[in-house]
């Protein structure tokens, strides 16, 4: 229970609550504007279901933070450990990497199948430009002759 008396601990607890308290206001919101009004009538938002719905969200945050503690990284609310080696920014000195190569292993190959898909998509954006891309007029020069058609 080392964690509860982090000061990293808290900061990253407390922004996740503060994500999840705004998260959820603006789902209140976009559940009142699809509840059959047209456009967004704040008057006609039931701001206190939306206040006490955001507030018990970042309650639950913090309570989930608070008991996933000593389930992932030391001294972080998360269950996810990291790759080998990646501590995330202003975590540098707090959090040890992992020891376990077949963690290691798998960060390897989820970064290679990420970076083959962000391949495979600058290639497609790439044949989508150039099919829209202007094509030049037909001039004599370019036009296939009488002989090459015949």
């Amino acid at each position: 229970m080392s964690y509860l008396s982090n000061r990293v601990f808290w900061l990253a607890t407390l922004e996740r609550a503060v994500k999840t308290l705004f998260q959820t206001a603006l789902a209140g919101l976009a559940v009142a504007e699809s509840s059959g009004f047209l456009g967004l009538d704040l008057r006609a938002v039931d701001w206190n279901a939306v206040c006490w719905m955001s507030v018990s969200a970042a309650a639950l945050s913090i309570l989930t933070s608070v008991s996933s503690g000593p389930a992932g990284e030391p001294n972080s609310p998360s269950l996810v450990t990291t790759a080998a080696g990646a501590v995330p920014a202003g975590l540098a000195g707090e959090i040890a990497p992992d020891p376990n190569p077949a963690s290691s292993a798998v960060a390897a190959s989820v970064a290679e199948v990420a970076e083959a898909a962000e391949v495979a998509a600058a290639v497609q954006v790439e044949k989508v430009r150039r099919s829209r891309a202007p094509r030049p007029p037909a001039t004599s020069a370019n036009r296939p002759s009488k002989k090459d058609a015949g």
